[in-house]
């Protein structure tokens, strides 16, 4: 290491030639680790205003520093480790804001408990209401992605346009609903529809390819705000929200939202921040405003807790920049919201199991990593050009083969 982390501005002279002859070793087959933050690399921003190291590994002292996470200095860092040299919790815990690094060690230990004589409704049960006739496969990949991401039963509630397309998906429960003109999910007999299956689930996934109406935006407020079941709130369930984002503070059922900066900006009326601290200072004042779990999608991605606990996602692709991988993020949050619930229910038997912020955040962390290991995997194959949202779904597999192995050590 040349330069720690409070570097500013381009390395010069004799120091800009040994980063180049660095970076010409490490092009030359020999592995080049950094230890704490990739000479270069701006340790708060992770900007790079000149050259900087090119790392496979970087080795960081006492704590991901924030350059570490966000690109472009990411593209620097490689494989990121940290390194315990004995400093005190307290010293830590008093000089800097609870920020994580969500990488496959932490994810692993948040995987919902899976007992080996469980059964299919301790697995966990997701409702999962999606689709519209304009957006029929939303609410197929929603619902396949919660079940590749371990759910034990998944109701797919779609209007009743489209329903009997579902049945492409054999291992889903299809429930019609009534629609509107428009193709959308209408108001009038839908709630009696859902009770039985309400009722049944651990979770709810609402949102994608519901499509844009003022009924079904009535419908989606009012369910949401009823369901008495952890919800995740996604894609056009999100816009139904938009200046009304007070009402989530309405209900005690644990909500997350999962919104890009677009969805983010109709929801509060604020554009996200594109500078790394200050992105994580708004996620924090939002999850806490709102009194939601925010998983505000971006590179990186970043789960925020009310509680003011902000994750870093350490997983994730630019192959994910295409249609539909939303939906599956969706279905996976769900999927653990679920797994969740049965878990606890397992441990503590009753009509109910009322989960904890942290368990609501964790269930967040868990279905984030694998979206963003199972991208980088379907890239490796289809390259980060050919990926479409499909591919996560056949990718989810080997993404949680290796987090159970972890899990298992």
């Amino acid at each position: 290491t040349l330069f720690g982390t409070g570097i500013a501005g381009a390395p010069r002279g004799r120091a800009a030639e040994m980063i180049a002859l660095i970076n010409q070793t490490g092009a030359r087959g020999i592995p080049v680790v950094s230890v704490d933050i990739p000479s270069g690399v701006d340790g708060n921003t992770g900007q790079v205003p000149g050259d900087a190291v090119q790392a496979v590994q970087t080795l960081t002292i006492g704590a991901p520093k924030t350059g570490l996470l966000f690109y472009p200095g990411r593209t620097r860092v490689g494989a990121v480790g940290v390194i315990d040299i004995g400093f005190p919790d307290a010293i830590v815990e008093k000089h800097s804001d609870p920020l994580y690094l969500l990488d496959d060690n932490e994810a692993a230990l948040r995987l919902p408990a899976r007992a080996p004589d469980i059964h299919k409704y301790e697995a966990g049960t997701l409702l999962v209401i999606a689709g519209s006739e304009q957006y029929r496969g939303a609410a197929l990949l929603t619902a396949e992605a919660a079940l590749r991401g371990g759910c034990g039963m998944v109701y797919l509630a779609v209007p009743e346009c489209i329903h009997r397309e579902m049945g492409a998906l054999r291992e889903a429960i299809i429930v019609p609903l009534p629609q509107t003109v428009a193709g959308t999910i209408a108001p009038s007999t839908a709630n009696a529809v859902l009770k039985p299956y309400l009722e049944k689930a651990d979770a709810v996934a609402m949102g994608p390819g519901l499509g844009r109406n003022d009924d079904t935006d009535a419908f989606v407020r009012e369910f949401v705000l009823s369901a008495g079941k952890p919800v995740v709130v996604d894609a056009d369930a999100l816009t139904a929200f938009a200046g009304n984002s007070a009402d989530f503070k309405k209900t005690k059922t644990p909500i997350v939202i999962t919104p890009h900066d677009g969805e983010m900006q109709r929801l509060v009326g604020e554009q996200p921040p594109t500078s790394p601290l200050d992105r994580i200072k708004f996620a924090r004042t939002q999850a806490n405003k709102l009194g939601v779990t925010l998983l505000l999608k971006g590179a990186p991605t970043l789960i925020a807790s009310p509680n003011g606990s902000v994750w870093v996602a350490g997983s994730g692709t630019n192959a994910l920049a295409t249609g539909g991988t939303g939906d599956v993020l969706t279905g996976l949050v769900g999927s653990a919201l679920a797994q969740t619930v049965g878990a606890t229910r397992r441990e503590a038997p009753g009509p109910s199991a009322d989960l904890q912020p942290a368990q609501v955040a964790d269930a967040a962390c868990v279905a984030c990593f694998l979206h963003g290991r199972a991208g980088e995997l379907a890239a490796r194959s289809r390259g980060v050009r050919g990926v479409i949202a499909g591919d996560l779904l056949a990718a989810l597999g080997p993404a949680l083969v290796a987090l159970e192995s972890r899990m298992a050590r």
